[in-house]
């Protein structure tokens, strides 16, 4: 999923479950943020203090994306969770590494999520369990590791039309082969996998899947009875889903910024944005600026403020994730990778 389901369908949804605007827009960056948290390493202060953040992303074109150890780290805990599942007792190991929607794993790893209520990251964690749990629809039947598995081709459309690709020599991890055809809400497709099975894809019906599912853990967050989205909800999710046919993910994400503007929900007209350097911006100071210290090893001034800002409690957030998932949910399934 891109930046149009994770950031404001995600937003809708929390308000559609109950949440009131802020803590809706808080829940919605965290989501959106696992994209485009791509850093690592130390940020030190002049007062000597030092904090470790650890990317819960890598930019498509990174070549640490071909690297196990880096994909373990990041694609596996936040954006292909192992679906557990095996054909057999005697199946690869692989088979268990495989994204499967709405999953034992998907939900123990929700659960841990769900735990975290009244922790200073607590929407923060929130946001970081929807990026995870929507994926599980959009990214099945892919894993998060370079393999061949992920093998994908002879793609057609819901009609068995052939659709047209440019020839890319990409790698398989994840869904890369597939290109962003899992991402696109509106799309009814089908491709071949490794086994050279034909599988077919409902976007529109997965992605209005997940975001019911999306609705009910955000209903037991809030204490409320986890019904899912109401018929009218579902409705006008499923609208937007057909009609905003974007290719590019930016441009469907404005689509939905102008809806969410133009009061075509429920609850009103909201001015929802997104910028995904603001919290870091707001924690350690402006933009080029900020970058420059950073190039040249500069520490930052330090400032209380950091202790509670955005940015700190999406990456305390994104650590608990990451060993929640690996200590905690995969070793019930036999899954080790820590």
């Amino acid at each position: 999923m891109q930046i149009d389901f994770h950031h404001t369908v995600t937003y809708v949804v929390a308000r559609f479950a109950g949440f009131t605007d802020t803590p809706a827009a808080t829940i919605a960056h965290a989501a959106q943020y696992v994209d485009d948290s791509t850093e690592t390493g130390f940020v030190t202060f002049d007062n000597g203090m030092r904090y470790y953040r650890q990317a819960t992303a890598h930019p498509v074109s990174d070549p640490e994306n071909i690297d196990e150890n880096t994909d373990a780290e990041s694609w596996l805990p936040f954006h292909f969770l192992p679906g557990g599942q095996a054909s057999s007792a005697s199946a690869p190991y692989m088979e268990k590494l495989v994204c499967r929607p709405d999953s034992a794993v998907a939900r123990a790893m929700v659960d841990c999520a769900l735990a975290d209520k009244g922790k200073p990251w607590e929407l923060h964690r929130l946001g970081i369990a929807a990026h995870v749990y929507a994926d599980t629809w959009a990214h099945q039947g892919f894993v998060g590791l370079n393999h061949d598995i992920n093998a994908a081709g002879s793609f057609q459309d819901e009609a068995g039309n052939s659709m047209s690709v440019v020839p890319l020599p990409l790698p398989p991890v994840g869904h890369g082969q597939a290109r962003t055809f899992p991402d696109m809400p509106y799309l009814a497709w089908s491709y071949q996998d490794s086994t050279r099975d034909r599988v077919v894809r409902d976007n529109p019906a997965d992605f209005l899947a997940a975001a019911n599912a999306l609705c009910v853990m955000f209903q037991h967050w809030l204490g409320r009875a986890p019904v899912g989205l109401a018929p009218d909800q579902q409705t006008a999710l499923a609208k937007m889903f057909s009609q905003v046919t974007d290719e590019d993910g930016a441009d469907r994400h404005e689509a939905w910024l102008q809806a969410l503007s133009a009061g075509d929900f429920s609850f009103g007209p909201v001015d929802l944005d997104y910028d995904p350097d603001q919290w870091k911006k707001d924690a350690l100071g402006g933009g080029y600026e900020r970058k420059l210290m950073a190039l040249a090893g500069i520490p930052f001034p330090w400032s209380p403020a950091f202790l509670t800002s955005d940015w700190k409690l999406f990456h305390d957030a994104a650590r608990r994730q990451r060993h929640d998932v690996f200590n905690l949910v995969l070793p019930q399934f036999g899954i080790l990778e820590n």
